[in-house]
Formats: structure tokens, sequence, C-alpha cells
């Protein structure tokens, strides 16, 4: 198999970014964790952790660079219906990137740009729905959280259909456990192929070991189930969260079956470049 040559450089960069992201929008700000925390709680080898901490570092430099533009301005431009400023500034007041972190005001920036049909939107005004109380009753923003996932995913928002794919593969949402299906596996299997459709690599692997585990009314497909973690694993150039993980696994699999997923990981890349999901984004 032969793969593209990269930089150490981007390996730690695509580590940092893959073990930050999710976790950090997760629960990092709302309970003071950092992300120097987060990434000393995965990476147990101090000198490969020194040198992804050095990266991350660079990383929010960029990311500080990239928001620096007064809020003023993109104020200006979402007030006259700039959907991608409206989106910008959902993150930034999410986030707290050069503004303050105010939770009102990230839902009613990303809630406009949701209202003309940008699937991100959509999908980050369901997490804040879900994540926060607005007084509202908790069934009431749970429905409308799940209603708004609903639209993002079938929007090809990747993020969206991944928190599906988790509603019904464990019986609860990722984001907060509030928010609660009957398990339904092939339910599961269909999101999280469009979330990986949409190349989110976690849901990939939530995938791959979704064929390979099986359950009830749902049959195992071991060697599909290695295809997609091979594909996850190329994607992110072999320093996936699930590889320790996957390395117990294939120790499982008979020759036959090492064989069997040569054969289906050139299935899974066809099905993969064919059904392609590109965020429906409307400027």
């Amino acid at each position: 198999m032969n793969r593209i040559k990269i930089s150490k450089k981007a390996k730690l960069y695509v580590l940092a970014v893959l073990a930050i992201c999710g976790a950090q929008n997760a629960y990092a700000n709302d309970n003071g964790v950092k992300s120097e925390d987060i990434l000393e709680d995965i990476v147990d080898d101090e000198l490969l952790l020194e040198e992804i901490l050095k990266e991350w570092g660079e990383i929010r430099t960029e990311t500080a660079k990239e928001t620096a533009r007064p809020i003023e301005k993109v104020t200006k431009l979402a007030d006259k219906g700039d959907i991608l400023a409206q989106v910008e500034l959902g993150s930034r007041y999410l986030n707290g990137y050069n503004a303050p972190v105010d939770i009102q005001q990230s839902y009613d920036w990303y809630n406009k740009a949701a209202q003309q049909g940008n699937a991100e939107a959509q999908y980050w005004t369901g997490y804040i729905y879900e994540s926060y109380d607005f007084g509202i009753p908790v069934d009431e923003r749970l429905n409308t959280a799940l209603d708004l996932y609903l639209k993002a995913a079938e929007g090809c928002s990747a993020s969206a259909a991944s928190e599906l794919g988790s509603l019904y593969g464990r019986g609860r949402s990722f984001v907060t456990d509030g928010l609660k299906a009957d398990i339904d596996l092939k339910a599961a299997e269909s999101w999280y192929l469009k979330a990986s459709y949409g190349s989110n690599l976690g849901a990939m692997e939530q995938l791959a070991l979704l064929y390979i585990n099986g359950g009830e009314g749902f049959q195992s497909n071991r060697a599909r189930g290695l295809a997609w973690h091979y594909l996850s694993d190329e994607l992110s150039t072999g320093v996936g969260a699930y590889n320790e993980q996957f390395e117990k696994i294939i120790k499982t699999f008979s020759d036959e079956e090492l064989t069997q997923t040569k054969e289906e990981l050139k299935a899974v890349k066809k099905d993969f470049a064919e059904n392609a999901c590109e965020p429906r984004i409307k400027y």
C-alpha cells in the first residue's frame, strides 16, 4: 500500500488537532479543563507530549491570528446577513476566540445562520440547546436539539451525523448524555456511514467497532470493520486515537480474515469516494 510521505511536524499537527477538538468543544470551556490537561491524559510519552504541546501552542497562535479581525467588523457583516460571519461569531462567542464567552450571543448568531440553511450552524445550534439551560423545559430543549441534529445531518454535517450515530449506537447522546433513544444499531450504522462520508474520523472508528462487534439485530462483519479502521488510519496519517485498541483487535484476526479485509478495503474506499458528502453551506 502506497502512502504519501508527510513531515513529522504535520503528524504532530494532526495529532494535536484530533486530540483536542472534540474534547475541548464538549467540555473544556465549561469545566475549566485546559487543552494541555486533555493532551496529558491522552499521551503518555513525555518527549512526544512536549513536542505536541509545542505544536498545539503554535496552532492556538495561528487560530488567534485568524480570528484577530475586529469583532465589530465581523458583526457588521453578520448584521447584513453574511452567513459565514454569523457562523464565525457563533464560534468566537462559544469558544472565547478574541471575544468573551457568551452562550446567548453564540446561540443568536448560530441560529441566524441555521435559519438560512447552514448545516454546521444547525448542528451547533442543536448542541447549544442540548448543553445549556435557557429556562426552557428540558424535554423541549432536547427535542429541539434532536430536530436540529437531524436537519443538519441531512445537510451533510458530519458532526451531527456522528452525534446521531452515538445516540442510536449507545442509546444516549455523546454531548451531554441527556438526549436518549432506544438502541438501534442499524440506525447507528446509517448515521455513522453518513458521518464517515463527511470524513469524520471518529465516526469511522465507531463504525469500524460496530461492524467488528456486532450486536442485537446487527450482524458482525469483522473484515469490513477493520477496513474502515484502515481507511480512517490513512486519512489521519497514522496517528488515530484508536490505534492501540485496534492493534489488540487485529491480533484476533485469522489469516483468512486479513485477506478478506484487503478486499473489503477496496470496496470501502470506492464507497467512500462515491458517497463523499460535503456540508450544505449557503453563502
